[in-house]
């Protein structure tokens, strides 16, 4: 079975039980999202009705960080759906395939000019979890699947290119990112090395090659290069696969 460890073995951090990802400098720019920490969703996109229990719309998903990088979705129709503990491992978020998706915008419209991304996913279907969207609509789409070519990577930040893995080993294209993919079981994806620096916002299951993302998503974070160490990799791999296996 891959899980979601497979390759980096799963850990509590170097400082174990004390780590405290609030603690972690992400950068100006950088950000995190916990579905584990209810207090961070809402049902509405103004933050004023929280997510209680398993199977409300999620319209608000407050990043931890300060940079206040916030998640919203105006349309009811359109919202993922909150998934608790109690179902196949940590709580999550669940987005449709159809038109489920959340948004945010950076400050100054554009994004970390160099930074990793950590993201805890469970796919269950075609399309892209994860894009960066630049005004000329330039689109990095994380775990996507091209149906020209079917395709789970595409990568378009041009330079420096960022380095891609699933579950800790690196998958140098496109077939080899979607070979890396089971559906049905949690995955660890790690972008790193890429120029984000002309994208305007962050979209989790956009629409992008002709597909959204049908699955389930975990933890996430960003953060800027400059304050990316060996140690704060650690930490934040081993936060990031916490509750998902």
């Amino acid at each position: 079975m891959r899980g979601l460890g497979l390759g980096l073995g799963f850990h509590r951090g170097r400082r174990g039980n004390t780590f405290n990802i609030a603690d972690v400098a992400l950068g100006a720019k950088g950000f995190y999202l916990d579905p584990l920490d209810l207090t961070t969703l809402f049902q509405d996109d103004g933050a004023t009705t929280p997510v209680t229990s398993t199977g409300q719309g999620v319209g608000t998903w407050l990043d931890g960080s300060s940079a206040s990088i916030d998640f919203t979705q105006s349309v009811s129709g359109s919202r993922p759906t909150y998934i608790g503990a109690d179902f196949d491992g940590a709580a999550s978020i669940l987005t449709d395939g159809a038109d489920d998706s959340l948004s945010a915008v950076f400050s100054g419209s554009a994004g970390p000019s160099a930074a990793s991304l950590f993201l805890a996913v469970l796919h269950t279907g075609t399309g892209n979890f994860v894009t960066f969207m630049s005004g000329a609509n330039d689109e990095t789409a994380v775990n996507g699947e091209n149906g020209a070519t079917g395709a789970a990577v595409a990568i378009n930040t041009g330079s420096p290119t960022p380095t891609m893995s699933v579950d800790g080993a690196v998958v140098a294209n496109q077939d080899e990112a979607y070979d890396a993919l089971t559906d049905g079981e949690w995955h660890l994806v790690e972008l790193s090395g890429a120029d984000f620096s002309l994208w305007e916002g962050f979209q989790i299951a956009s629409f992008a090659f002709g597909y959204r993302f049908s699955g389930r998503i975990g933890r996430l974070v960003v953060i800027e290069t400059a304050d990316l160490t060996t140690d704060i990799r650690t930490d934040l791999i081993g936060w990031v696969q916490k509750g998902y296996s």
